[in-house]
């Protein structure tokens, strides 16, 4: 189990790249939210958070987003 959570912490698998991805990416749609709900423009959150994605499904998913 360490040896998961230490991949996971190095970022060192497709799996963890994965992960850490769908993280972000869930962080993009609360922005999202956010801007719509609270009427705010986070574009300056949207700029830093491109091109950041390692996981091919994740980096296609992220583009139909944006």
């Amino acid at each position: 189990m360490e040896s998961l959570w230490l991949e996971y912490g190095h970022d060192t698998s497709e799996e963890a790249h994965l992960v850490h991805d769908l993280d972000k990416c869930e962080m993009i749609q609360q922005a999202m939210e956010y801007e719509a709900s609270d009427h705010k423009q986070l574009d300056s959150f949207f700029n830093t958070t491109r091109g950041i994605f390692k996981h091919p499904q994740v980096q296609s998913w992220v583009e139909e987003i944006y």
